[in-house]
């Protein structure tokens, strides 16, 4: 099992960014859309931070590379260094920004005609709607792996046709369980990718049901949380 490394990348920038817009999603969860200085590539990441302050955290953008502006989507953790402040920001506060960073990105030329199973837990989301925006003719099945409805941020901006909510503590999503309980349902075929994102957890169990079923690790790609 291979688990892709995200924590190198062959040029980046840093830069102090204003604030422009947050968006609310959940009283933990909102996206900050903030002032963009330079190019990234979808499942790219930033480190992002208070201007002065040592502390800075790593998200995946949530933008697509054709906006304007770059929009990261966080979660408050309570006891957390940067996410707690960064919630807390509004219109007109400074960021500071470094990036972009990391590999886990679709293949540079192949990927029209690739098939695509995005896994996600939670906030690991933010990459794969960067690809989605990117590539609206990209041929993929997203599977969001959730506790409760409201945490599946943003759904609507998928089509219904290739967003499987996962929800464990509540009715209401296409699948009652985990994500990987669905995923072990899941016909894998010889020629899809899968890419996940989310908790070490999730990823690891995620890679042992698929190589049990013959997948190899040349077709699995992750980017892991925490």
């Amino acid at each position: 099992m291979t688990v892709m490394s995200v924590l190198a990348a062959s040029k980046s920038c840093t830069a102090t960014a204003r604030i422009l817009d947050v968006r609310h999603l959940t009283p933990q969860a909102v996206v900050l859309r903030f002032e963009r200085s330079f190019d990234f590539e979808p499942g790219q990441y930033l480190r992002v931070g208070l201007p002065g302050d040592e502390n800075s955290r790593e998200y995946s953008l949530y933008s697509s590379p054709d906006d304007a502006a770059f929009e990261i989507l966080l979660k408050e953790i309570p006891d957390g260094p940067v996410s707690p402040r960064l919630h807390e920001c509004k219109p007109g506060d400074a960021l500071s920004v470094s990036g972009p960073f990391g590999h886990f990105r679709l293949p540079s030329e192949s990927h029209q005609s690739q098939r695509f199973v995005f896994v996600a837990t939670g906030t690991g989301i933010a990459p794969f709607h960067s690809m989605a925006l990117a590539h609206p003719e990209l041929d993929y099945l997203l599977l969001h792996g959730v506790s409760f409805n409201r945490e599946l941020y943003e759904a609507s901006h998928f089509p219904s046709t290739r967003h499987c909510s996962c929800v464990t503590r509540e009715p209401g999503g296409y699948f009652s369980g985990r994500v990987t309980d669905y995923l072990r349902l899941y016909p894998a075929g010889p020629d899809q990718l899968f890419y996940f994102c989310g908790n070490s957890e999730m990823i690891f169990e995620g890679f042992q049901i698929l190589s049990d079923r013959g997948v190899t690790s040349d077709r699995m790609f992750a980017e892991i949380y925490y």
